[in-house]
């Protein structure tokens, strides 16, 4: 690993401890205030849905300034963005609901092991994809 990447990687791991804290302060406030009238399939699917537009935002800016050090096409870089970030809140979801079919585990705690596991995918794709064509 090249020590830019490396570099790259640790602001990376920081802005990723502040949207994870966002994130996940977040979802369970949805989940448990906010959806607690709901199943506990749909409080998940929108707890998640809603933290995650919010974090994602603040992470997407940290991200393309910060960490990767872009400032230019906003526009290709924040598509595909969203395009990771919806493929990852799909597959966040799922792995919650999924694994809280199997387990007595709280839903908040289930969410940190299935995103934990998704943030080393992200850097990858961010580096390589989201943010490579970004001048």
């Amino acid at each position: 690993m090249k020590i830019h990447h490396f570099v790259s990687f640790i602001k990376f791991a920081l802005s990723g401890v502040l949207s994870v804290v966002l994130d996940q302060g977040l979802f369970a406030f949805f989940q448990k205030v906010i959806f607690a009238g709901l199943s506990i399939r749909h409080a998940i699917v929108l707890a998640t849905l809603f933290s995650r537009a919010i974090s994602s935002a603040v992470n997407f800016g940290l991200n393309r300034t910060i960490v990767f050090e872009k400032s230019a096409a906003v526009k290709s870089s924040i598509v595909r963005y969203y395009i990771l970030c919806l493929c990852q809140m799909t597959v966040s979801a799922v792995g919650v609901m999924g694994l809280n079919m199997w387990t007595s585990m709280d839903p908040s705690m289930l969410k940190i092991i299935v995103d934990g596991v998704l943030f080393f995918a992200s850097y990858l794709i961010q580096r390589m994809w989201v943010f490579k064509g970004d001048a």
